[in-house]
């Protein structure tokens, strides 16, 4: 069996290859689905933190006398144009990510992180108090010599 890197990447967790997917925002290596759409981390934090900040939309592009990328919306057929300089433009980046089917309701709001953080306390002092009880059966069961 032949593996193709340029086409795929190594997983390390899993220890396989997985398909190499590209971010479909910037261009990078994707490193998964983020929010609806494959992204890489650094556009999965870009929408996280602008997700609801819609006053970026409606800033000016600052590089509007760059060439501009051509894209087209595989849900409306639509084309958009975008500044070839994604990365450092939030207003083409965060319009690009609402284009290309980012959601901004799966973004955890600040009362949903801390719903979270706690339940993950609380589990963790449940399995903390389940441990010393454990360990004090292991031991009672070890005959003595």
């Amino acid at each position: 069996m032949s593996t193709d890197t340029s086409k795929k990447v190594y997983h390390s967790k899993h220890r396989s290859w997985w398909p190499k997917h590209e971010c479909i925002i910037c261009g990078s290596t994707a490193i998964g689905i983020n929010f609806g759409a494959p992204t890489c981390a650094p556009c999965k934090a870009f929408f996280r933190r602008n997700a609801r900040r819609k006053e970026i939309l409606q800033m000016p592009c600052p590089f509007q006398d760059t060439p501009t990328s051509n894209v087209t919306n595989s849900d409306n057929n639509a084309t958009t144009d975008y500044c070839s300089q994604i990365r450092y433009c939030s207003s083409c980046r965060l319009r690009r990510c609402f284009d290309m089917g980012m959601k901004e309701d799966l973004v955890r709001t600040d009362e949903e992180n801390e719903r979270y953080r706690q339940l993950v306390q609380a589990n963790r002092r449940r399995r903390e108090q389940v441990a010393p009880q454990d360990r004090s059966e292991n031991v009672s069961t070890i005959p003595k010599v």
